[in-house]
């Protein structure tokens, strides 16, 4: 029986300027079409423009932990955000079935002057939870960001390893469909990254997992599935971890020797 498809990117394409002038000045124009009711042409590079991601496509089913890969500037940022619906699309169609939580900024959203349990209820909120269902998973979150005591605390007192425990544990506690993570498993110490790792890892069978890191053991922890991104287009998929991370390695050398020889 296959798997129930939660995310599918069909032919997905994303521009960006390269020029803040000229960003804003298209900013713009788009602005005064949308007002008027005219078509925008989001097919097209206009000055200063260039193609972040180019004819992009995936499909990621439940029980998916997706490892995207790719060097600096390959589009991968750009492709999470697309998904979690930060950005619109300019050429093609993302359809994303179920609840998405995102690991971008973990510790963004959050007021320093409330305490840790107001600032669950204020991210549950974001994430699209109710006062009931946020109830009833603020005992397991509280558990979970290992905070005790301080939960009561102003989070402006937290170091920066408990607001990020605690903002972890709010996002993987709202139970999403699709749960994206941008470089956002450096969470608190070395037991407390294993225990995320084995959340991550008990999760999946009921989510999809998208996640972008330049740590090859996070890769090899988490992976059963891996992507790989080089100038806004996928030049590699498969399920053999070892052989993906093999391609990424020898993609990166290539990399590394063009720069040097150039």
């Amino acid at each position: 029986m296959e798997k129930e498809l939660l995310v599918e990117v069909e032919h997905v394409s994303k521009k960006f300027s390269k020029n803040l002038k000229w960003s804003m000045l298209h900013g713009i124009s788009d602005i005064t079409k949308i007002a008027v009711g005219s078509d925008l042409k989001r097919d097209k590079l206009r000055k200063e423009e260039f193609w972040a991601l180019k004819d992009v496509s995936l499909k990621v089913h439940r029980g998916d932990l997706l490892c995207i890969l790719g060097n600096n500037g390959s589009g991968k940022t750009t492709l999470m955000r697309l998904i979690s619906g930060i950005y619109p699309v300019d050429k093609g169609q993302i359809t994303v079935n179920g609840k998405v939580s995102s690991l971008f900024a973990i510790k963004s959203g959050m007021h320093p002057h409330f305490s840790g349990r107001e600032n669950i209820y204020i991210k549950g909120g974001m994430f699209g939870l109710t006062l009931k269902q946020i109830k009833q998973k603020i005992d397991w979150i509280i558990d979970f960001s290992e905070l005790g005591d301080f939960i009561d605390s102003p989070l402006g007192t937290y170091s920066s390893g408990m607001r990020s425990r605690l903002g972890y544990a709010i996002a993987v506690g709202t139970q999403p469909d699709v749960l994206i993570i941008d470089e956002g498993l450096a969470v608190g110490d070395a037991s407390f990254r294993l225990k995320c790792f084995q959340n991550l890892k008990s999760i999946s069978k009921n989510c999809c997992i998208i996640f972008i890191t330049h740590n090859i053991k996070r890769v090899k922890v988490l992976a059963n599935r891996i992507m790989v991104l080089d100038q806004g287009k996928f030049v590699y998929e498969s399920t053999n971890i070892k052989e993906g991370m093999e391609f990424y390695i020898e993609e990166c050398a290539k990399l590394v020797s063009r720069e040097f020889l150039s």
